[in-house]
């Protein structure tokens, strides 16, 4: 929180020339003030806000950078595929002989990490949405119920007797 404040105050304390310490009182009277009047209500319209903005500004970049391109979207695309940035999975390449060398390519080659941590991922929230295709005791393993129960050393319940496992969302 401590940036979430002093990024905007040290913004306004050199805009308008005041004492940083005194901006930062200033506006962290502000915010709490703010919150306390407006609520959750008051800061999820504030969060509302603030996406259409960002929203607006990433589209507006967006058509600016295609507008500036020669050729447009086809130019951008021409661009990337003479880099050679248009492979969605890395290709392990020709000099990684060793089987080390692959591993070492797949674990620290930027669009292999991002394929592993988006397949975890996808994992995961398939594992919420389809409750059905994950069994009770796989689901007992994710992160989110390893860390809110603490460890116990009683066997888990039999398939004849199995209770119904309620998770919190």
């Amino acid at each position: 929180m401590a940036a979430a404040l002093f990024v905007p105050s040290l913004v306004v304390s050199t805009t308008t020339g005041w004492p940083l310490v005194l901006t930062i009182i200033v506006l962290g009277s502000f915010v709490t003030l703010y919150t306390m009047l407006g609520g959750i209500e008051g800061i999820i319209w504030t969060d509302v806000i603030q996406f259409c903005l960002m929203l607006g500004g990433v589209a507006a970049t967006l058509a600016i950078t295609v507008y500036s391109v020669p050729g447009g979207v086809s130019g951008i695309w021409d661009y990337a595929v003479s880099q050679g940035k248009t492979n969605l999975i890395a290709p392990i390449p020709p000099e990684a002989n060793t089987l080390w060398d692959q591993l070492r390519f797949i674990f620290t080659d930027y669009r292999s990490i991002v394929g592993i941590m988006t397949t975890l991922a996808f994992g995961y929230v398939l594992s919420l949405i389809l409750p059905g295709l994950v069994s009770d005791q796989q689901r007992q393993l994710t992160w989110r119920n390893v860390m809110k129960r603490p460890p116990t050393d009683e066997p888990p319940p039999s398939s004849a007797n199995q209770q119904q496992i309620s998770r919190p969302l």
